[in-house]
């Protein structure tokens, strides 16, 4: 169990990559400030290219969590749209894209099912889908945006911060949940947290004490087998279409 591992002492990085899971019921356990800050900064050592470090991170933490969770739950409470996001979240043609799809689809199953949410229970899956903007139970959490110029490159910078913040979570015996659904939430993030206008909102993090009694914190998703995604290519490989490239 990911809790055993914790009563152990530090984990290695191999062993909170391996516990490392989308927590989506939290613990009422106050999350201390001061170690939240530290997680942070920590993991701020994370690579960037140009040591460019992108990432702006806003923080939630008690009361102003329950502000924040306040302010957008009022807000689906009494109809409103999201403003939206600011950056497509998945592809477009995403179900064209059949293997990812796949994926996409078993993982939003796996989880109703555990939740007992039927397949055709609209009600019930909405549900589900406003706990995002409750950051889970958590009682803390954080909003990461980036500046507009910024390229894919530098997007690639800040999920490594996010991992790298995640997994020295995971060292500290807290769990998280990265959450692009706050990008939809973008215009109403930026008015209560200050974000200025030439920031993008990436993404939203659940910070907190995982609840382990829940069914939904049993969900484990599968990954691809390492040929599925990475190639070996041989040396004389390399040169056949050396010779046979047109450049």
């Amino acid at each position: 169990m990911v809790k055993d591992a914790h009563e152990k002492g530090l984990l290695s990085v191999s062993e909170a990559l391996r516990n490392r899971r989308s927590v989506r019921a939290f613990l009422d356990k106050r999350v201390d400030q001061q170690l939240l800050l530290s997680l942070i900064s920590r993991a701020s050592q994370a690579p960037s290219g140009g040591n460019l470090q992108p990432w702006k991170v806003y923080v939630v933490h008690g009361e102003t969590t329950a502000v924040l969770v306040g302010h957008i739950q009022s807000r689906i409470g009494a109809g409103k749209m999201p403003s939206g996001s600011e950056y497509h979240i998945y592809p477009p043609d995403m179900k064209e894209m059949k293997v990812h799809n796949r994926r996409r689809v078993e993982v939003a199953r796996g989880m109703y099912a555990l939740l007992g949410v039927e397949r055709d229970d609209h009600e019930g899956k909405m549900k589900e889908l406003h706990r995002n903007w409750t950051f889970f139970g958590a009682p803390a959490g954080l909003i990461l945006t980036i500046d507009e110029r910024m390229q894919q490159g530098q997007w690639a910078d800040v999920g490594m911060f996010l991992l790298a913040f995640c997994l020295l979570c995971e060292e500290s015996g807290l769990q998280t949940c990265c959450q692009e659904a706050w990008a939809m939430y973008s215009q109403e993030l930026k008015d209560v947290l200050n974000i200025p206008q030439g920031e993008t909102v990436f993404a939203g993090c659940s910070v907190g004490y995982a609840d382990w009694d829940h069914p939904v914190n049993s969900l484990r998703t599968e990954r691809a087998s390492l040929r599925d995604f990475a190639s070996v290519p041989t040396a004389e490989e390399m040169r056949q279409r050396i010779a046979n490239s047109k450049l």
